[in-house]
C-alpha cells in the first residue's frame, strides 16, 4: 500500500478478501510476499470522488461514508480495518450489524471495532490510530510500515508487552 500511496493510487476497497499471500515466513519480513488484488475501485490523485456502485462500507473511513471523498487516509483506515480481520481470525467488521447503511452510520458517529482477543495492546493501538475521524490525524502508510516494523522486531525479542 505505501507503493500505491506514492504512485498517488487510491484502493478503495482495501480488504482482507484482496490480500494475496504469496510467501510467508513467521520470523523474517523480508520474506513475506503479499500482493493487493481488486483494484476496480481504484482511482487517480490525492482525492477521489466516487458515484454510486456498490461499496465496501465496513471498510470506509467516515469522510469516504460522509462525502464520498477517498484518500491515501481513507485507505489506511480500511488498513486498520484488515488488521482487524487478520487479528479475529477473518471475522466480518462489525459483523452482528446486519445492515451495511447502519455500520456506515456507526462509523460517521464515531463507534470503533473492539480490540481482538489475542490481539497485543501495541497492535490494537496500531489500528486505533489508523481509525482516527479526521484523516489528518491518521498515519501514512510509509508511517504505518514504519510503526508494524518496529512491532515486529519488538515481538521477535520479546519487548511487547500486553497491557
Amino acid at each position: 500500500m505505501q507503493m500505491m500511496a506514492e504512485a498517488h493510487l487510491i484502493h478503495r476497497a482495501l480488504a482482507l478478501r484482496h490480500v494475496l499471500v504469496s510467501s510467508f515466513h513467521a520470523t523474517d519480513w523480508r520474506q513475506v510476499r503479499v500482493k493487493i488484488a481488486n483494484y476496480s475501485l481504484t482511482g487517480e490523485g490525492k482525492h477521489f470522488y466516487g458515484d454510486s456502485v456498490d461499496l465496501p462500507m465496513r471498510w470506509m473511513a467516515p469522510e469516504a461514508l460522509d462525502r464520498r471523498q477517498w484518500s491515501e487516509k481513507s485507505d489506511v483506515w480500511a488498513f486498520g480495518v484488515l488488521m482487524w480481520e487478520i487479528w479475529s481470525f477473518g471475522r466480518c467488521p462489525f459483523g452482528v450489524v446486519q445492515s451495511d447503511e447502519r455500520v456506515g452510520q456507526m462509523v460517521i458517529d464515531g463507534k470503533r471495532l473492539g480490540r481482538p482477543p489475542g490481539a497485543p495492546a501495541a497492535v490494537y493501538d496500531v489500528m486505533q490510530r489508523c481509525w482516527a475521524h479526521r484523516p489528518m490525524d491518521r498515519p501514512s502508510f510509509h508511517e504505518l510500515r514504519a510503526a508494524l516494523l518496529e512491532l515486529f522486531m519488538a515481538v521477535h525479542t520479546e519487548e511487547v508487552i500486553d497491557r
